[in-house]
């Protein structure tokens, strides 16, 4: 299959399903929010280099570790301003 008939397919199915913005969904986009994702369940970088197929952690951690950090001190920013007395 090539990249673009991927690319096809991500487009057909989220105008399928109707998800708003559904130009701005692409495989590449996908594969990063996997790779955050895994890496927040286990925090296995190793787990996420092999299944991503990167033949380096250095790869995986600056594109997925560090948006997942970035992700969560914002939540850690925003909730504390929600709960100032």
């Amino acid at each position: 299959m090539t990249v673009r008939a991927v690319e096809l397919l991500v487009k057909d199915y989220t105008e399928r399903a109707g998800i708003a913005n559904a130009d701005r969904i692409t495989p590449h986009k996908l594969r990063g929010t996997y790779g955050t994702q895994l890496y927040e369940q286990p925090g296995d970088i190793k787990l996420v280099a092999s299944t991503l197929h990167h033949k380096s952690i250095e790869t995986t951690s600056k594109h997925y570790v560090k948006d997942s950090e970035e992700q969560h001190d914002q939540v850690v920013k925003y909730s504390s301003r929600m709960f100032k007395e």
